[in-house]
């Protein structure tokens, strides 16, 4: 959030208050090892797990982008990339739900609004956000 506001991304509003959030305390883990070469581009490197509807998620963005994959990354059926992602969305889901005292039924959505929050959001390995990445504009965050 710090490095959000710091980058103006949530625009004129007033100043964010950066309190911790004790549903998210105790959700870090150890830091990764090794450094893979990085996409610039969208569709450059995509990573997969070794089963799902990969053929018909590559039809789509391939036709949406008017791109080709240029390079699938697996990891022989163990767990990597897509299943730590899978895992952040869910730990931030549960985590929004108990905060919220929220029912189940509200589940699908919580892991949309996860979902929504990640891609506006930028790591530690990529300068920029997932969002701005794709559609090669900032997000904005600012309500």
């Amino acid at each position: 959030m710090t490095r959000l506001a710091r980058e103006g991304l949530f625009g004129s509003l007033a100043k964010v208050n950066l309190l911790v959030c004790e549903p998210f305390m105790g959700k870090a883990c150890r830091k990764p090892f090794g450094k893979a070469k990085r996409a610039t581009h969208p569709l450059e490197l995509v990573h997969s797990d070794i089963c799902g509807p990969m053929n018909r998620f590559l039809a789509e963005v391939e036709n949406q982008r008017e791109m080709n994959l240029k390079l699938l990354r697996t990891d022989r059926g163990r767990e990597y990339l897509s299943e730590r992602r899978n895992r952040t969305l869910l730990e931030m889901a549960r985590s929004m739900m108990a905060q919220a005292n929220l029912p189940i039924s509200f589940w699908g959505d919580t892991i949309l609004t996860a979902a929504y929050i990640l891609n506006r959001v930028p790591s530690k390995s990529v300068p920029s956000t997932p969002y701005e990445l794709w559609h090669g504009r900032k997000p904005n965050l600012k309500g």
